[in-house]
């Protein structure tokens, strides 16, 4: 049975094979980030990623392929981003090298529609659909999902995002209700769920 851990702005860890018996997955917001940054921004990006320590990081607001294999050496790293995407905000992934992972779509690192969870929703502003990206957790006894999303933020007030907000969070629950048995209130029903809930720190504008 798949587990689903959802990828925003918190860092994650469950048992798996990569450093010392320990999968460590990450999710970062980068906010714009392209690979023409001045020195100081460059400096503080890679002490984060560094620190990160992580096997997989999930990041958002990603200009470009370019961007990430500026600070991601592809000897080590898989880059995944949609590439035909021309969103200055785009959703992806870096995993580390040795990480037994794998895209919907089949490709290895060019995301695709079909790596999307709601490609033709209306709910999802620009390309801030969610990105999913499977892991193989022999621990397990199979795969981890890992959901990858951009949260409209609410920089232009509440009144004007928040519909669209509620649309799209529905769209995420009732895919884990059917995917994974999901409730939003595990508790009702006393049913365990392998779930890790973040949050995208915009939301909070």
């Amino acid at each position: 049975m798949a587990r689903f851990f959802p990828g925003l702005c918190v860092l994650v860890c469950i048992c798996a094979p990569a450093h010392a018996d320990t999968l460590r997955i990450a999710s970062y917001n980068v906010k714009y980030l392209s690979a023409c940054v001045n020195y100081a921004r460059k400096d503080a990006l890679e002490s984060t990623f560094e620190s990160l320590n992580a096997d997989i990081i999930a990041l958002q607001e990603v200009r470009n392929r370019q961007a990430l294999e500026y600070f991601f050496d592809t000897s080590s790293w898989h880059v995944i981003i949609d590439d035909q995407s021309t969103d200055d905000q785009k959703l992806a992934f870096v995993v580390r090298e040795g990480v037994d992972y794998r895209l919907a779509s089949g490709n290895h690192l060019d995301a695709e529609k079909s790596d999307f969870l709601f490609p033709d929703s209306t709910f999802f502003p620009d390309d801030r659909d969610v990105l999913r990206l499977f892991v193989n957790v022999p621990e397990l006894d199979g795969e981890i999902e890992i959901l990858n999303h951009h949260a409209k933020s609410r920089y232009n007030g509440r009144v004007y995002s928040e519909a669209r907000r509620i649309e799209a969070s529905s769209e995420i629950v009732d895919y884990l209700h059917i995917a994974f048995g999901f409730t939003p209130y595990p508790e009702v029903d006393n049913v365990q769920h392998h779930l890790v809930p973040s949050m995208d720190m915009d939301s909070l504008r």
